[in-house]
């Protein structure tokens, strides 16, 4: 995923410069930066929807993650023989490494969708610019006002 999130960016950025030296020699490049602007929407799409599930994933892993450390309390402090609590102990407390190293993974992975899906949002005003050279403001394109912009 991360390689495909690189591609993707440097796809776009590269499609970005050629637009932004045409437009420097006067050629009106906004009919392919709407297209190229459409085809990154769905793209940024497309990664935000993988970025939303690994997110559940990652909470589920959590939450299961909480679930057999608090099992793993109650069987420590449950008043039971020792001989019966110490093999479900272990069970849970192996069990809590394993969800723990998986854990682990899906945050670090997690965290490397969300740092690219906000690198494929700074994508997003150049090509407004570049879209809007039929006369549409790029600011509407943008997205919605800011607090400061709001009045």
């Amino acid at each position: 995923m991360r390689r495909a999130l690189e591609r993707h960016h440097s796809l776009v950025a590269a499609r970005l410069a050629e637009f932004n030296a045409a437009r420097a020699r006067g050629v009106n490049v906004a009919p392919q930066a709407r297209r190229l602007a459409r085809f990154h929407a769905r793209e940024t799409a497309n990664f935000q929807h993988e970025r939303l599930i690994h997110l559940l994933v990652t909470l589920f892993f959590a939450g299961f993650l909480l679930a057999l450390l608090a099992g793993l309390v109650v069987v420590l402090l449950s008043p039971l023989e020792a001989t019966e609590t110490t093999s479900l102990a272990w069970a849970l407390a192996a069990g809590c490494v394993v969800v723990a190293v998986l854990e682990a993974f899906y945050i670090q992975h997690y965290y490397q969708l969300e740092n690219g899906v906000q690198r494929l949002y700074q994508l997003d005003l150049p090509l407004a610019d570049l879209s809007a050279g039929d006369g549409v403001d790029s600011a509407s394109l943008s997205g919605p006002p800011t607090g400061a912009d709001h009045r």
